[in-house]
């Protein structure tokens, strides 16, 4: 029995050596774990903490201690300072809670730190509840460092948001073309096409591009081309808005597209186009003032041959009738060279203040009793301002007008004139090149059948017409335009196909008083004087001179400036008249003026011209001379002038 016993606890102490063995290996294995675990946690690159149900924390990884820079026991008796106010906390502490209550774990969520030195840190928390029993008895926490990618991302959102403010607030319009169609587009450039945000990615893109730039556009586009662009665009209304911008190539949704930005150069363009036409109109002035010239030089032979002939015979010879023929056709033709002069600034312009009312009443008067087929009505401004003006070539602009709408009424119709006083600023004079201030409008407004949109830019020019030839020459719009012009005014048009036309000129205005015209008495065609005459022109000279000695006078010749001075002051105390031609080659009117004042200041000048400038002569009479008379002249108007001068 007793070797039983002792065979029994040896078996019993084998047993519980073997387990106090297996206790020890785990222990140590337990310990190994541990210091594994310890190791890990102390020198993880990972952020750990643990903490109870009671939201104690009872561990802090060295990492997270770096992080909030702080000793191991601050960071857990201090732990809840660390946390800021931040929104996002508040939800994070909801989710633990969450994770407490159930015993599940939570999605991640962010936190917002902030360390003992005052530096803001985020972290991604993962946690995962440990539980016992089925009930949770604490949290080990897992923080990720995200202070980095938050920086980004609020950088990133910054960058966002200024590139947005830049899109939303640009003054150019912007969009995304892609497949034919515009994607995506800023406030600018939904102003600019007139369409809602949801409208513009249905409408195709050749649908808004203008017909006649669809080349320009859609080879760019095909082509993949970066480049500058100018085109015109079609708003909903159907408004023609050009534009002027780059096109860039980019990737958009993973797809090719162009990026657009375009400016609004409309008005630029509607400016720069006045300007050259502007440019064209002086240019066209300049060529109608030299043909002006010489045509009436040649009106002047003419006209100077009919005056000697008609000096020669009485009113019964049979030749009578055909020099006054001749006489009337020489006028027809001067009227015709008074038009081109009024291109050129050409021509005598005798200004005055005028009542421009009273100007268009009887304009309207004269008018209507020969165009009774259509109705004349006038609104005009009962205090209307005062313009210096020519009467008479305000009067033919007028008649031109009408006549230009009587013409656009082929039936019958209504032809309105008003006028009112207005105050035109810098912004709209600029592309006229006339001075801001107060004007006199004149607006002539008819229904006839309007203008179209590509001939607008033409109907100022002289000879351009679209009447049958025995309708016009095509001249009365283009005179009209430049004697406005020689007053420091302006014309502009406004019309559609079918739907009439309103002609607006604006006139300065002037703070002179009306004047009361004085008609002068005639005189005799004699005289015995001795007269001066300097023309380049021969054939003028020899005219010219014969008429006047038929006439009783002594007439001396001269083709230069230097052979009239030389005349001048051989015969200085003889002559009491000179007639000097304007335009001279080398020297011309104004300085052959000045030497002649030079050696007898009281000697008296007429000028004479087919191509005068006013300004020129004004100047003149100014300093002196006596008169002017406009090419072609006859012999009888010509004495007339010397006589009003030397009486």
């Amino acid at each position: 029995m007793q070797d039983e016993r002792t065979e029994e606890l040896k078996q019993l102490n084998d047993k519980l050596n073997l387990e106090i063995l297996k206790r020890n290996e785990i222990e140590a294995e337990l310990r190994e774990s541990q210091f594994k675990l310890h190791t890990i946690l102390e020198h993880s690159s990972n952020l750990f903490y643990i903490h109870t149900a009671d939201h104690v924390l009872t561990y802090v990884s060295p990492q997270t201690r770096d992080l909030l820079d702080c000793e191991p026991e601050d960071a857990i008796i201090h732990w809840p300072e660390f946390v800021t106010s931040h929104p996002v906390n508040e939800k994070g502490f909801n989710i633990t809670q969450k994770a407490i209550d159930t015993g599940i774990r939570q999605p991640s969520y962010e936190l917002e730190l902030i360390g003992k030195k005052g530096r803001k840190i985020w972290v991604m928390v993962n946690e995962s509840p440990i539980l016992e029993n089925g009930k949770t008895i604490a949290i080990v926490g897992a923080l990720t460092d995200i202070t980095q990618r938050k920086a980004a991302e609020d950088a990133l959102r910054d960058s966002e948001k200024q590139y947005r403010l830049l899109f939303e607030y640009a003054p150019m319009a912007i969009f995304i073309v892609q497949g034919a169609h515009i994607q995506f587009s800023n406030p600018k450039a939904l102003e600019m096409l007139g369409y809602h945000d949801h409208e513009i990615p249905q409408i195709p893109l050749n649908y808004i591009v203008h017909p006649d730039d669809h080349n320009i556009v859609f080879t760019v586009l095909n082509n993949h081309e970066t480049q500058n662009l100018s085109f015109r665009v079609l708003s909903k209304t159907g408004m023609i808005v050009w534009c002027n911008g780059n096109v860039v190539n980019i990737n958009w949704n993973n797809q090719a597209a162009s990026l657009f930005f375009l400016m609004d150069i409309t008005k630029e363009k509607d400016l720069s186009e006045k300007f050259m036409h502007a440019q064209k109109m002086k240019a066209i002035g300049i060529l109608a003032g030299g043909i002006a010239h010489d045509f009436n030089n040649l009106l002047m032979a003419i006209q100077g041959r009919a005056s000697l002939i008609k000096l020669s015979i009485n009113s019964s010879h049979s030749a009578y009738t055909h020099v006054q023929c001749i006489e009337e056709y020489v006028s027809n033709a001067s009227d015709l060279t008074k038009q081109l002069l009024n291109f050129s600034k050409g021509g005598a312009y005798h200004f005055a203040p005028t009542d421009i009312n009273m100007l268009i009443q009887k304009s309207v008067h004269m008018f209507g009793r020969m165009r009774k087929d259509i109705r004349m009505v006038t609104e005009l401004a009962k205090d209307l301002w005062i313009s210096e003006v020519d009467s008479s070539q305000i009067q033919q602009v007028l008649l031109n007008m009408y006549i230009n709408a009587w013409q656009a009424m082929p039936k019958t119709g209504t032809l309105r004139i008003q006028t009112q006083n207005i105050y035109l600023n810098t912004e709209f004079v600029k592309p006229y090149t006339i001075a801001d201030g107060n004007y006199i409008k004149i607006s002539i407004i008819d229904d006839g059948i309007g203008i179209d949109d590509n001939m607008k830019d033409q109907i100022f020019e002289p000879f351009f017409t679209t009447k049958a030839i025995e309708m016009g020459t095509g001249l009365g719009l283009s005179s009209s335009y430049w004697i406005i012009k020689n007053h420091k005014g302006c014309i502009t048009v406004h019309s559609q196909k079918n739907q009439g036309t309103q002609f607006d000129i604006y006139l300065p205005t002037s703070n002179k008083p009306l004047l009361q015209k004085q008609l002068s008495s005639k005189k005799s065609f004699t005289g015995n004087e001795s007269i001066l005459i300097v023309d380049d022109e021969i054939m003028i000279l020899d005219i010219v001179k014969e008429g006047l000695t038929l006439l009783g006078y002594t007439v001396y010749i001269a083709q230069t400036g230097r052979d009239c001075l030389q005349l001048f002051a051989k015969n200085v105390s003889a002559i009491s008249l000179v007639l000097i031609d304007l335009i001279m080659p080398e020297m011309d009117g104004p300085m052959i003026f000045d030497a002649i004042k030079r050696i007898n200041s009281n000697s008296k000048v007429l000028i004479c011209s087919g191509f005068g400038k006013e300004d020129i002569i004004e100047k003149m009479l100014t300093r002196g001379a006596n008169g002017f008379i406009q090419k072609p002249f006859s012999i009888q108007d010509l004495s007339k002038k010397i006589r009003e001068i030397l009486d």
